[in-house]
């Protein structure tokens, strides 16, 4: 994560743009997931190797992933996990918002209520403008667009 500080009337806050470690290892597991022609189940340790991420961060991920029928698991001999839905149905927006909460820009951004400091700020509209505007490209972004753009 980028982590931008700033000095706003004396006080320093931290604000964090883009998304989490956790959120960018399950867009790359998901997309693993849509780049398997097949459709038949990736093991965890095979895309743990392949992508050098690691395992056992890859295990959690899964299971948020798993939780919110993203993907399906099969046991045993040949199994592993594949995309519960159709790569081109599945947004960067869903994996983020299933990883990370609700996208937010700043505080003041991350729960709709009104902002304390916005009579001295004055910012919280341009934060919600680019929340918006990254949350639609998140939205409009699905996993057949990222593979598409990276062949």
């Amino acid at each position: 994560m980028t982590f931008i500080f700033f000095m706003l009337n004396s006080l320093h806050i931290r604000m964090s743009f883009g998304i989490s470690t956790k959120a960018d290892y399950g867009v790359v597991l998901m997309t693993a997931l849509a780049e398997n022609a097949k459709g038949s189940p990736l093991s965890l340790r095979a895309i743990s190797k392949h992508k050098r991420l690691p395992y056992s961060f890859l295990a959690q991920i899964v299971r948020h992933l798993k939780q919110a029928r993203l993907v399906v698991s099969k046991e045993g001999l040949g199994g592993g996990y594949a995309l519960a839905r159709k790569s081109n149905t599945i947004t960067l927006k869903e994996i983020v918002e299933i990883l990370d909460g609700p996208i937010a820009i700043a505080p003041c951004t991350r729960d709709g209520r009104a902002c304390p400091t916005q009579h001295i700020c004055g910012t919280k509209s341009e934060w919600e403008k680019l929340k918006t505007n990254i949350s639609d490209l998140l939205g409009d972004t699905t996993l057949a667009d990222i593979i598409k753009s990276s062949s």
